[in-house]
């Protein structure tokens, strides 16, 4: 039984080959079946995200089982097997075990520590439970990275600090605002960049928000999803002696706020979060403008990036421990049905002492309580060390030995309870002293 992760993410294919690899939602769940038919593939899950596809899976052959995971993965996508062969990844057993942790930690993420893989990650595991395509060692593995990923972000600051130039700005307006919850902001734009920045305003309790946007009809779900008013660009031009900020995150590619638009005077913070630049730079020249462009952004997220990056060390530390915990329990597993087999025999032996005793003498109800707990007692106290002391040796090939004494001193491979009691005749080997 082995461990394999195949896949691809950001740090190994560009983003026009991971496009190509990547998988729709009705295409991941017919994908299930396809992946735990090819004879050799135990368990399997697939976590996908916009920067990484990988398929996790416990396998029998691996050679056989990576063939046929990555061309599952191919005809799913589309993506010609030369390409995952090009830019794709394929870890085993501890190696892959690491791979998930920093995965779950946010290590191995685009933006270092971001906290929405985790939640990508407990989804997938969902996913693969839903279509029963996960069994003991997967989910226990998945479980084990997703409190590995929690511990880091509880005991470092890897995830303190916004890194994305619009969380920066919201968090920069928060800041320099007078009494913010009750402040108001226009944000110019509904694409990816502006609509993001308004969900980070609206996190950091601006007080009002409107969204203004050449086609008004493009904002109103994200307006009505933020609370935020909606409106049009010639319409927002005359509200902007109402505003305490104008955050300007449009697609045009020539100024959209200009020295006309703005009265000097007013105290208003202008965020251009534009390349080329929305804003023209004049609007400083007026009295009580401050314009915030993307190079002052720029340098509070590479402060906040190498905050992150400081943790880094702390963070793996974190995860070596936690990696540690995960692979006592995966070489214990090996030695369930054997801990079992060893537990059921003293038991066994237990009850067959008991019930000849109260064939001798009666034993009342209440007395047959207490002789059940006391020797039930007697039991773990005896197993408690030996077993622990197996599930702890390090040593694989010790652990082996181990294993095979315990089998063989207690006949535990025996067919029945009883044929481990047969007298058997004196070996007709001699006898050396």
């Amino acid at each position: 039984m082995q461990l394999v992760v195949t896949g691809m993410s950001h740090r190994t294919a560009p983003v026009a080959v991971r496009e190509q690899a990547s998988i729709g939602a009705d295409a991941l769940g017919a994908l299930s079946p396809v992946l735990m038919s090819g004879g050799t593939v135990l368990e399997a899950l697939v976590l996908s995200t916009c920067n990484r596809i990988e398929c996790y899976a416990i396998v029998e052959d691996v050679d056989q089982a990576v063939s046929h995971l990555q061309q599952a993965l191919c005809d799913a996508s589309g993506i010609a097997p030369e390409l995952v062969t090009q830019y794709g990844y394929t870890y085993f057993n501890k190696r892959a075990t690491q791979h998930l942790y920093r995965v779950a930690a946010g290590l191995d993420s685009m933006v270092l520590g971001e906290g929405e893989i985790l939640s990508q990650i407990k989804q997938a595991l969902a996913s693969a439970q839903a279509n029963n395509t996960t069994k003991t060692v997967l989910h226990a593995l998945f479980q084990f990275a997703i409190e590995a990923g929690k511990r880091v972000r509880t005991e470092t600051a890897i995830s303190h600090g916004s890194v994305s130039m619009g969380s920066v700005a919201a968090d920069r307006l928060a800041e320099v605002i007078p009494d913010f919850a009750n402040a108001h902001v226009m944000v110019l734009g509904a694409g990816q960049i502006a609509a993001a920045t308004a969900r980070r305003l609206r996190s950091c309790g601006v007080g009002r928000m409107t969204i203004a946007n050449r086609r008004p009809e493009r904002a109103v779900d994200l307006g009505g999803e933020l609370h935020a008013d909606v409106t049009d660009l010639a319409t927002a031009r005359l509200m902007v002696g109402d505003v305490q900020a104008i955050v300007v995150g449009t697609a045009a590619p020539f100024f959209v706020l200009g020295l006309d638009d703005l009265t000097t005077g007013q105290a208003l913070h202008v965020v251009d979060l534009g390349v080329p630049r929305q804003v023209d730079p004049r609007v400083t020249d007026l009295a009580g403008i401050t314009l915030i462009d993307v190079d002052i952004l720029r340098s509070q997220v590479h402060e906040n990036e190498t905050l992150r990056a400081s943790f880094t060390v702390a963070a793996e530390a974190i995860l070596d421990e936690e990696l540690l915990k995960c692979i006592s329990w995966f070489n214990t597993l090996g030695l369930t049905p054997l801990i079992g087999s060893l537990y059921a025999l003293f038991d066994e032996i237990r009850q067959t002492e008991i019930e000849r005793a109260s064939r001798k003498k009666p034993i009342s109800e209440a007395e047959l309580q207490v002789i059940e707990h006391v020797t039930k007692a007697i039991i773990q106290k005896i197993l408690h060390h030996p077993i622990v002391q197996l599930k702890v040796e390090p040593d694989a090939g010790k652990r082996q030995v181990y294993a095979e004494a315990l089998s063989a001193l207690f006949n535990l491979e025996a067919p029945t309870f009883e044929s481990r009691y047969v007298h058997r005749r004196p070996s007709d080997a001699p006898v050396h002293a």
